[in-house]
């Protein structure tokens, strides 16, 4: 069903991220390859102390107006940014520890 609404069996988009430090805050957006304004999807993250270091809080929405298909594109989307945001920090860990 994916394939058909979007022409792939391959989701591709780019990652706009824009930085604000009056806030210390970053806004994100995805910018799909196709479906134009069918899909949306934004949001932002800041990095704020915590016990052992910081974390990074990240809020977003994901919206997807394609019937049938929409909810499990929103989910494909959702997957690829929290894996994108995950492989960041153990990159960011580990150079840190590296980097000292």
């Amino acid at each position: 069903m994916m394939r058909r609404a979007i022409g792939s069996d391959r989701l591709t988009y780019t990652l706009e991220e824009i930085r604000h430090n009056d806030t210390m805050t970053l806004q994100w957006r995805v910018i799909p390859t196709a479906l134009g304004k069918k899909v949306r999807a934004e949001g932002s993250y800041r990095v704020i102390p915590a016990l052992n270091g910081c974390e990074r809080l990240v809020k977003g929405e994901v919206t997807v107006a394609i019937p049938l298909v929409g909810g499990k594109i929103e989910r494909a989307i959702g997957g690829e940014l929290k894996a994108g945001y995950e492989t960041a920090w153990v990159f960011a860990r580990k150079w840190l520890q590296e980097n000292p």
